[in-house]
């Protein structure tokens, strides 16, 4: 009511140059009508406007939906496990609680944000030597320990696997329950030993694994392809020291 009359009131210095005079009842109920019009016009404009950012956002990106109220969100997973649409925060914190560098992002994938994130944080402030990295097993990713490893960040980035040992859950996944024998090119899973045959990708997931195989059982294991990567560190998380190092991440700072 308040936005119509502040419209009627414009009109009216538009139409009459600001004068009452002439302004006869008709005249005001012909604005009143002329002002319910227009709005309806400008509401027009925006509906088309959000549906032509919302058609922009299908195409571009390759969605089957969007919201229309903000077609920048995206449908991902919240901290309570419920899929809704929203946005994909990222924060780096020190030890103590501050805030180094953050970002809203729409990506579903938090591995996909490590190299980012480390590349902002290390533009605002100079890490000293010593500075130890630690991030959830979601950012377990080959890219991003090579990326570690390239610039000499010490990580702390366990897989899920790991991660249900430190956090003291019931273990139920045993990704890492091998070692490997880099000599002969071999994974040995309860004493057998099975021999690399080569890389595979999956065709719903994408995802790119690697088969070893043994012919005298007739049977394969899968691993992913940064095996080696996840090996290491899950070596290096071993000791109890690394794991106390870890374990500081749970008391870093949340975006909610």
């Amino acid at each position: 009511m308040i936005e119509e009359d502040n419209t009627l009131d414009d009109l009216k210095d538009e139409l009459f140059d600001g004068r009452e005079e002439g302004l006869t009842g008709v005249d005001r109920r012909d604005l009143k009508r002329i002002v319910r019009e227009y709005n309806e016009s400008e509401n027009k404009k925006r509906i088309k406007k959000k549906i032509g950012k919302a058609k922009t956002e299908l195409e571009e990106h390759g969605l089957k939906k969007v919201s229309l109220s903000d077609p920048e969100r995206r449908m991902m997973q919240n901290k309570h496990g419920v899929s809704e649409l929203c946005y994909n925060i990222q924060l780096g914190v020190s030890s103590n609680q501050i805030v180094l560098s953050s970002d809203v992002c729409q990506d579903k994938h938090d591995a996909h944000q490590f190299i980012p994130q480390m590349n902002k944080l290390r533009e605002n402030v100079e890490l000293q030597k010593n500075t130890k990295i630690g991030v959830e097993c979601a950012y377990s990713d080959r890219e991003n320990i090579h990326f570690a490893e390239d610039k000499g960040l010490d990580l702390y980035d366990p897989s899920r696997a790991q991660t249900q040992e430190l956090d003291c859950k019931e273990q139920n996944l045993n990704h890492d329950h091998y070692e490997y024998d880099e000599k002969h090119n071999e994974i040995i899973v309860d004493g057998t030993r099975y021999r690399y045959r080569g890389p595979y990708t999956r065709n719903k997931s994408g995802r790119t694994l690697v088969t070893f195989y043994n012919p005298q059982i007739k049977k394969k294991k899968d691993r992913p392809s940064y095996f080696r990567e996840r090996l290491r560190m899950r070596n290096k998380m071993s000791t109890p020291e690394d794991r106390r190092i870890y374990n500081q991440r749970k008391t870093s700072v949340e975006p909610v």
